[in-house]
């Protein structure tokens, strides 16, 4: 019964977010690393803070001033920060089967 409750969860939520249903949740065979990974990239927090930093980025590139360090450590996290969530999306379909 509870199985059902997670399917149904699953589905309203990949639904919510515009994404196929994704049945490879409740696959025993997953990993801790998919499950924090997967709650990180699903979240609501984690969708706000690629928005802002988008726009963060492109302010950024357009910025000119005197603190070229400053800028190019700011625009190399954000990057940094890209490249993860890029990772954390490879990562979560590599066990999708679809």
């Amino acid at each position: 019964m509870e199985e059902r409750y997670l399917k149904a969860k699953t589905h309203i939520i990949d639904a919510l977010h515009n994404r196929h249903p994704r049945p490879v949740i409740l696959s025993p065979t997953l990993t801790t690393s998919y499950c924090v990974l997967e709650y990180i990239q699903s979240s609501r927090v984690w969708d706000w803070l690629i928005f802002l930093l988008s726009y963060t980025f492109m302010y950024l590139v357009i910025l000119e001033g005197n603190d070229y360090a400053l800028k190019i450590a700011l625009e190399g996290t954000i990057i940094a920060i890209f490249f993860f969530d890029t990772f954390m999306d490879f990562y979560c379909l590599s066990f999708d089967n679809f």
